[in-house]
């Protein structure tokens, strides 16, 4: 439970810090997304930015080394 509890905290951080989380199948909320993210240029500029660092999280060597480390913390 542990485990799971920090890979959820882990990826929403990243999606906080690069767009706007919805549920799936709530297209009310994905637009509404959309709009604020239309309005808000600011938002689009800095949502932009963090997903081009956030990028190498996504690498096959970052992902290795995190399921690497997390079986070594749960050991």
């Amino acid at each position: 439970l542990e485990t799971a509890s920090m890979l959820s905290a882990y990826s929403l951080s990243i999606a906080i810090d690069a767009g706007i989380i919805v549920k799936d199948g709530d297209w009310e909320s994905f637009k509404n997304g959309l709009v604020k993210l239309i309005e808000n240029e600011p938002m689009r500029r800095t949502y932009g930015n963090n997903a081009i660092k956030s990028v190498s999280r996504f690498s096959v060597n970052s992902f290795i080394d995190n399921w690497e480390q997390l079986i070594h913390d749960i050991q």
